[in-house]
């Protein structure tokens, strides 16, 4: 990842893809970033996108929703 703002993470994809192949990770990928909440027992969540190669452009734009405004987090809260 080379940086994030409120809806897109950016990453630098020949980089990105070369540490894909380097590692054999195919399929869909996700990337997870700032932290995870969990409620023992429950469930948990985290910040997350996915990754989709194949992208012709050098710095690849990624959107997100973050998870803190889902409703599933306030749920959790209230638990």
């Amino acid at each position: 990842m080379i940086s994030y703002d409120d809806k897109y993470v950016y990453v630098e994809r020949e980089a990105f893809e070369k540490f894909l192949i380097e590692n054999n990770a195919d399929g869909e990928i996700w990337i997870v970033f700032g932290g995870f909440y969990k409620l023992p027992g429950l469930a948990g969540a985290a910040e997350s996108c996915i990754y989709e190669s194949g992208s012709g452009d050098r710095v690849v734009q990624i959107p997100y929703e973050s998870i803190m405004d889902n409703w599933y987090m306030e749920l959790l809260k209230l638990l």
